[in-house]
């Protein structure tokens, strides 16, 4: 009786501290970025690629692109993909789009250089 009693006490006080843990709320991570609308520069195929990162409450929420000389229809995919992809993984690091490697990276860069002045010291 006695060693039973002691596992299901030991099961209780598992189940107890499984709860604790799964109860807990994730720790809040401390915001990378200054809120606002930062502008940042990277060399595209034929010129320079020119984005406005907004960031709200220390994520990316939009990455606008807001001049460029790349050719239409080539760099099309580039210009759609790469932002949508930043704000989703939250960093410039992300995927290039295939045929459009030059524009893919000129944008990556360009996000870079917006999100280095947005950094909190």
């Amino acid at each position: 009786m006695t060693s039973r009693m002691t596992r299901v006490s030991m099961v209780l006080v598992l189940l107890l501290s499984m709860a604790l843990v799964v109860g807990c709320p994730p720790p809040e991570v401390e915001a990378k970025w200054d809120d606002g609308i930062f502008i940042g520069e990277g060399r595209g195929f034929k010129d320079v690629i020119r984005v406005e990162v907004t960031i709200e409450r220390g994520k990316i929420v939009d990455v606008l692109v807001v001049e460029h000389s790349e050719t239409p229809i080539l760099s099309d995919a580039a210009m759609e993909r790469v932002p949508s992809d930043i704000i989703e993984h939250q960093t410039w690091e992300v995927d290039i789009v295939s045929g459009a490697t030059v524009t893919s990276r000129g944008i990556m860069e360009a996000v870079k250089q917006a999100l280095l002045k947005a950094e909190r010291n």
